[in-house]
């Protein structure tokens, strides 16, 4: 089985913290009340999902946690924060192959319910097959009007417990609210895909354009 570190490689970047030892099952009222805390008092979105992927280890044990989001043209989702990673590498086999997943199960209705799964199952692709992590945790994160606009991957070598799955459950729901407050309800803002008939009429100014006398002047 790889090391910490070579699982580390194989998404993209260098480890800028050491993996924690996953959080026990009972966590104090007190410690999720901070940590909730922690991510309202957070700035941007960056700083918001980066400390996330970090330090939820309190709250819940997992090996890894991958974040993802609506892709902003078109559908499916992109990894933008992993933990332990300082910038995620979307070239990577490894992100590829786990935005290939998730894509896909959000062509159907899979992704707005919490669901644990065995990521062998869903793919068959090399970079899985070498993840030492393959039970993994998929638990939405919803906007103000319910539609699911990203989502968090928790990665272990076991399935989660019932007391875990409410945890995250919570936690999700801090995490959406935040982000929502720091984009002003607005957390994808989608970049429309031109039609054949805005197509069309660019090209046309473009042949416009070139087609405009200008005068030439040399020294």
């Amino acid at each position: 089985m790889p090391s910490h570190s070579e699982v580390l490689s194989l998404v993209a970047g260098e480890p800028v913290a050491s993996i924690r030892p996953p959080a026990p099952d009972q966590v104090g009222l007190a410690t999720l009340l901070h940590f909730e805390g922690e991510l309202r008092r957070r700035t941007s979105v960056n700083e918001l999902l980066y400390h996330f992927a970090n330090e939820t280890r309190q709250i819940v044990g997992y090996d890894q946690m991958f974040i993802l989001r609506q892709s902003r043209i078109g559908e499916g989702f992109h990894v933008v924060v992993a933990s332990s990673i300082a910038v995620v590498d979307r070239n990577a086999p490894l992100i590829q192959a786990i935005e290939a997943i998730i894509s896909a199960a959000g062509a159907g209705t899979e992704l707005d319910h919490a669901q644990d799964f065995a990521a062998t199952d869903r793919s068959t692709d090399p970079a899985i097959a070498e993840y030492p992590f393959t039970a993994w945790r998929w638990q939405p994160l919803v906007d103000r009007q319910g539609i699911v606009f990203a989502g968090l991957l928790f990665a272990r070598q076991e399935p989660m417990r019932e007391g875990e799955g409410v945890r995250t459950e919570r936690i999700a729901e801090t995490l959406s609210h935040a982000w929502c407050a720091l984009t002003g309800g607005k957390p994808v803002r989608k970049i429309g895909v031109l039609g054949r008939f805005g197509r069309r009429s660019i090209a046309i100014a473009l042949i416009g354009i070139a087609l405009f006398p200008v005068r030439l002047t040399a020294l």
